[in-house]
């Protein structure tokens, strides 16, 4: 076919305009390696206008769909195909629209949860964008067993429901018909996906400042948590001199990241203080637990205190600052 494509090229250029041609034309263009699927694209559609009888125009509009698949323009491959069968049905073409729909209709791709809040939600992610205008139209597609009073929120290709609970299991039933943010494709079929809601992980940090000034900081330490019932605490004191650095790169009102927080318990920092702290801990909810600074500390010396915890059921040296 490759030697054949410059007869083509020049029968074009001297005029030539006939439905089996231009087929042929398409034809050559997409047999040689690499295939020149645009051109043949182009070609496919000489051929349309060229049609004399509905059998033709069928074949031509065929030829569309198959090289605007291969192009991966799926919505314009769609349409040619269902142009074509409504001309002459032909089971090649129906089995083709078929297989292409399946591939790219609407539907699930995914199931997820986002577990580590105290509203948990329930997410699926279609092949598609959803339709963001009016969320009651989900309360008519999207039901879930058992029943919650659920609310929709749509991100792009992803519908998820608030309104579910932690440590719970949920079937989520998806109605054909649903449509895509184009209403151009819909769910083929009615689908059931099961999706279990998990615990939120444990926990145990510090909200706000970390460094807490000698004398002028807080008198407590709000400490927070998520399913945990002891928290391991240690407070390091970082001296004037180190302090001096501190202020001078502008931290002391920050977070610190784990790499400040090794460096200030195996360089910097002299432990002053350490002990383990009961939590009054609720399943998956946060809470905050009241940390005195002023029984850690008696008598404050000058410097940077930096207080150390983590979950003492944890095993290794992560700790949050």
């Amino acid at each position: 076919w490759k030697g054949a494509l410059p007869l083509f090229e020049r029968a074009a250029g001297y005029g030539e305009n006939n439905h089996r041609f231009w087929l042929q034309f398409s034809y050559a263009l997409g047999a040689i390696r690499p295939p020149r699927a645009r051109d043949a694209l182009i070609t496919a559609y000489l051929a349309k206008d060229a049609a004399k009888t509905r059998p033709q125009l069928a074949q031509a509009l065929y030829y569309l769909g198959f090289w605007h698949e291969r192009l991966r323009q799926n919505d314009q491959a769609i349409a040619a195909y269902e142009d074509s069968i409504r001309i002459q049905r032909r089971s090649s073409v129906v089995s083709r629209l078929n297989t292409l729909i399946e591939r790219t209709r609407q539907q699930v791709m995914s199931t997820s949860t986002v577990h580590e809040s105290d509203a948990p939600q329930l997410c699926l992610t279609f092949s598609r964008s959803l339709p963001s205008d009016d969320l009651n139209l989900f309360s008519r597609y999207v039901t879930i067993e058992p029943k919650i009073k659920s609310a929709f929120s749509v991100s792009d290709k992803k519908l998820c429901i608030e309104g579910v609970e932690h440590d719970k299991t949920y079937t989520v039933t998806v109605r054909a018909g649903l449509p895509d943010k184009d209403d151009t494709l819909r769910t083929l079929k009615t689908e059931q996906f099961t999706v279990a809601v998990p615990d939120r992980s444990p926990s145990v940090g510090f909200r706000g400042k970390s460094y807490v000034l000698a004398k002028t900081g807080p008198q407590t330490v709000p400490l927070t948590s998520v399913n945990v019932s002891k928290a391991t605490l240690r407070l390091f004191r970082i001296n004037d001199r180190n302090l001096i650095n501190e202020i001078n790169n502008k931290r002391i009102r920050e977070l610190l990241s784990l790499y400040d927080a090794r460096k200030i318990q195996n360089e910097t920092g002299q432990i002053v203080w350490k002990c383990e702290v009961d939590i009054q801990s609720r399943k998956n909810r946060r809470v905050t637990t009241a940390v005195p600074f002023k029984e850690m500390v008696k008598a404050p010396k000058p410097g940077i205190y930096v207080l150390m915890a983590r979950d003492a059921d944890t095993k290794g040296n992560r700790w949050d600052s």
